[in-house]
């Protein structure tokens, strides 16, 4: 691998020419990818992932852990995971440099708290019950 900076070329034909040519190379920019940010989810509910990058084209995009994914190698899957998820992303552009970031998925669980009830006996809101989605009713 050739570091930034200027470089002699010399080239000589089976005839005992030769040919000095000077070139300059570059460090290309640095690759980044923005995998997205904090998303918080309804429970049951989705979002489409989408990630920004500086590369001009990329190669090819592997997001990870597949759990709750629409597609894995596409830019933009639609994530609609079943716990909150921390989803990595990695790219690859067209000059093999490789990139990496996550972006966490929050699914948000509803808990049920009644404001009022109503002891009279009549089977309707006697109870007052705090509902958790975690344990079994």
């Amino acid at each position: 691998m050739l570091s930034e900076g200027s470089y002699s070329i010399t080239v000589t034909d089976d005839d005992g020419c030769t040919v000095f040519i000077g070139v300059d190379i570059d460090e290309p920019d640095r690759l980044v990818v923005d995998a997205g940010t904090y998303v918080p989810i309804p429970n049951g509910g989705d979002v489409q992932l989408d990630p920004s990058t500086n590369a001009t084209v990329v190669a090819s995009w592997m997001w990870s852990p597949p759990a709750g994914l629409s597609c894995t190698d596409c830019p933009d899957p639609i994530a609609m995971p079943e716990l909150s998820t921390w989803y990595t992303l990695e790219i690859v552009d067209e000059n093999g440099c490789i990139a990496l970031d996550s972006a966490l998925v929050q699914v948000v669980i509803e808990v049920a708290i009644p404001n009022a009830f109503t002891p009279n006996g009549d089977g309707l809101n006697d109870l007052f019950i705090i509902r958790n989605p975690f344990l079994s009713q």
